[in-house]
């Protein structure tokens, strides 16, 4: 049962109403949306009050510890509040139309469905009123169902309320928000519960304005009179319904895994639209609130060296602020439950931890991001062979900066473009250094080759009387002919040749 409001409210506000000229039979005193419009729909506009989601305590929020000794173990108890804001009343009333299940029945309903076991749901209409210049007319809509509450002794309108618990993302509808619990309760008895007056914050307007029987439009209309009758229910305008958190059902069982932080209440009224209002974006209220009396949550944090490191590099990094650890890569690599880790990722790869405490059953997770650079690709090009005193150009590419190995150009790490002049062959080593950092060392050999004259001289017969002679050298040349086998040894870009004249000069006899 409702707690219930006293004689005296009522009586006072009876008397304001017979006293009015905007009732539910007389529209001359009732204003309409649109200014100065004389024919209107006055709809309701049924919110979400705020005000007892913030407050703690038997006519807000209470909050019951996992290992609490009494019936109400492990729960979180809400009360809401439906204030109706509007021109009109929201009002219903039941037909003589029931369902069980699937079958429809007409007239006489039984008091539990043979086929389901369940009571059956009686089918509403909504009326809405109409303002015809003084005229009050109304019109009726099917708008869902309500049921027999065996606990309370009336009836419930079906699907008028959801609240739930539940974690923020980055999306503002909070109805998008992964669901911790819900409650259980989805069903009032719509009622004038008490007004806004009385009530304060519970009524406010879409500024913000708190709202009395002194500034709501068409305040009182409806009567004042709604209760949890089984043919007339109702809020009247400037009037709300309240179910406390000590009544039946309000209520939502907190998981023995629930820990305690932050979360939020997110209360959702009509979620089906099954009335129709003059505003539809006010049904849902967002409320945030942190659980203290659950589990305790292990506070993870990481520990890192440092987030970014060079393609081929090692980094360890760990965790701390809970008994157990259970890791996982972004790269899908299985995971350890070590409270450290050493890793040589190849790409960039993000690290999450799970964190628990042994006993508590609560966790708390984590990440860190390492960030991996790729390595230079140094290549060299240029002259790999040259003769003695000869020079080769040696051009470096893919990195920043440069440091050779031998020395070229005193080390000057800018240069692209060096002249190397060794005696022998040599190895240059040249270490890269990209933007990030990060190195890799490429080799260039330049060899030095030096020309080697040979010959071959067969069948050739000198007479002893002639072995003094002079000989001319073009003369000895063409009698030598063919007889002679002379090679002539090239370096490669030198122009260096052993000419005839010197072979002949430094073999005669």
């Amino acid at each position: 049962m409702k707690k219930i409001t006293t004689l005296v409210i009522w009586l006072c506000f009876a008397f304001l109403q017979v006293n009015a000229q905007c009732t539910t039979t007389n529209a001359k005193s009732c204003v309409c949306a649109q200014p100065g419009s004389l024919n209107c729909d006055l709809l309701p506009d049924v919110m979400v009050a705020t005000q007892p989601l913030q407050t703690i305590g038997t006519y807000g929020v209470m909050e019951y510890a996992y290992n609490d000794l009494s019936s109400k173990k492990s729960q979180l108890r809400v009360s809401v509040s439906t204030p109706n804001i509007g021109r009109g009343p929201l009002e219903v009333r039941a037909t003589n139309t029931y369902v069980c299940g699937t079958d429809t029945i007409i007239g006489t309903a039984p008091t539990v469905c043979v086929n389901t076991g369940l009571p059956p749901k009686q089918l509403l209409v909504q009326r809405v009123y109409r303002k015809e210049q003084d005229k009050m007319v109304y019109y009726e809509r099917k708008a869902g169902s309500m049921t027999y509450h065996p606990t309370h002794g009336h009836m419930h309108v079906d699907d008028w309320g959801i609240y739930t618990l539940r974690k923020s993302t980055s999306n503002p509808d909070p109805l998008t928000w992964p669901i911790i619990t819900q409650g259980t309760k989805l069903a009032f008895c719509l009622m004038d519960y008490g007004y806004c007056s009385t009530y304060n914050q519970h009524c406010k307007d879409t500024n913000g304005t708190i709202l009395t029987n002194l500034n709501a439009v068409n305040y009182g209309l409806g009567g004042g009179a709604y209760s949890c009758s089984n043919v007339l229910q109702g809020i009247s305008v400037g009037y709300l319904d309240i179910y406390y958190q000590y009544l039946d059902g309000m209520q939502m069982m907190l998981d023995s895994n629930i820990c305690n932080g932050d979360y939020w209440l997110v209360v959702q009224i009509d979620p089906n639209n099954n009335f129709i209002e003059s505003n539809e974006n006010n049904n849902v209220v967002a409320v945030p609130f942190t659980l203290t009396k659950q589990r305790t949550r292990p506070d993870v944090q990481i520990v890192s060296g440092k987030t970014t490191i060079c393609k081929g590099e090692s980094v360890s990094f760990g965790a701390n602020g809970a008994s157990n650890y259970t890791w996982k890569a972004s790269n899908g690599n299985s995971t350890t439950m070590a409270s450290a880790l050493l890793v040589s990722p190849q790409v960039t790869t993000t690290y999450t931890v799970i964190g628990t405490n042994i006993g508590e059953g609560c966790s708390d997770t984590n990440y860190v991001t390492i960030n991996v650079n790729n390595n230079p690709t140094v290549s060299i090009s240029g002259n790999s062979t040259i003769c003695p005193g000869q020079s080769s150009n040696l051009t470096v590419s893919g990195a920043a900066c440069y440091m050779w190995n031998p020395n070229i150009n005193n080390n000057d790490s800018l240069a692209t473009l060096v002249t190397a002049t060794p005696s022998s062959t040599t190895t240059y080593n040249v270490t890269g250094i990209n933007a990030n950092g990060c190195s890799s060392t490429s080799s260039f050999t330049v060899n030095v080759s030096k020309p080697t004259l040979s010959s071959n001289v067969s069948n050739v017969t000198i007479c002893q009387t002639t072995s003094q002679a002079f000989v001319s050298y073009w003369s000895f040349y063409l009698y030598l002919g063919s007889n002679y086998r002379i090679k002539q040894q090239h370096c490669i870009e030198c122009n260096l040749h052993a000419t005839l004249q010197h072979y002949v000069y430094s073999n005669r006899y």
